[in-house]
C-alpha cells in the first residue's frame, strides 16, 4: 500500500505524490531479486540447495557444463527431503 505524501511546488502550489511504504524488517538479495520479511528461511533453503548443488559437481568430476542439470537435482533432492 502507498501513502500520499504533500509536496510543495516552488509557486507555493500543493501537490500530492504516492511514495512507498517503508517495510519493515531486512532487505536481501538473492538471485537478484529483493526479498523482504522472512526471507531467512529461504536464504537457508537456497544456501542448502547450493552446497548440494556444488556436491553433485564434484562427485561428477568437476566437470563444467552441466550446472544447470546440478542445480535442478539438488532442488528436487531437496523437494523430496522436505515433503517425506
Amino acid at each position: 500500500m502507498k501513502e500520499m505524501a504533500t509536496v510543495r511546488k516552488g509557486s507555493g502550489t500543493a501537490v500530492r505524490r504516492r511514495r512507498k511504504k517503508q517495510l519493515v524488517g531486512t532487505k536481501h538479495e538473492t538471485n537478484g531479486t529483493a526479498v523482504y520479511n522472512g526471507a531467512a528461511g529461504a536464504e537457508s533453503n537456497i544456501e542448502t540447495i547450493r552446497l548440494r548443488a556444488y556436491e553433485l559437481f564434484l562427485t561428477r568430476g568437476a566437470t563444467h557444463g552441466d550446472d544447470l542439470a546440478d542445480w535442478f537435482n539438488a532442488e528436487r533432492e531437496f523437494r523430496v527431503a522436505r515433503t517425506s
